[in-house]
């Protein structure tokens, strides 16, 4: 087998059957600087895993508030349909007719009442009468 250095320069082999090489133990400093920065990095990694769970979150109650917002926005355009179809007077008077019990008034029952001037007494005369003098006038 070729050896690499001649045999002058290194010796004899030497035999250390049996001893056994002490171990290199870190100094407290060192330990301390490990530990140091161990714990930086646990510390850092725990930051960027609750931000990442924060964004999660934020993105759930962000859809939640959108198809909140959705649902109310068609609530409230069914409710504007709604009162447009309240507000008809046809609407109005097959309601007051139909459940109110309501009917139209007879051409005798309508009394028109009309100032004549500022002290002046007010008259009252029925509706075909106050028709009339419309009419004239």
């Amino acid at each position: 087998m070729p050896r690499a250095l001649p045999r002058e320069w290194y010796g004899s082999e030497i035999r250390n059957a049996g001893v056994r090489r002490e171990k290199i133990r870190p100094s407290r400093r060192a330990l301390a600087a490990w530990v140091t920065a161990t714990l930086v990095l646990l510390g850092c990694l725990l930051l960027y895993m609750t931000q990442g769970i924060q964004v999660i979150r934020m993105g759930y109650e962000i859809d939640r508030l959108q198809n909140r917002y959705r649902e109310v926005k068609a609530e409230r355009q069914r409710l504007e349909v709604e009162l447009a179809s309240l507000q008809e007077l046809a609407t109005v008077q097959r309601e007051a007719v139909q459940r109110l019990g309501m009917v139209f008034p007879e051409a005798g029952q309508i009394v028109v009442v009309r100032e004549v001037g500022p002290g002046a007494p007010v008259t009252a005369r029925p509706r075909s009468t106050a028709l009339a003098a419309a009419r004239r006038e």
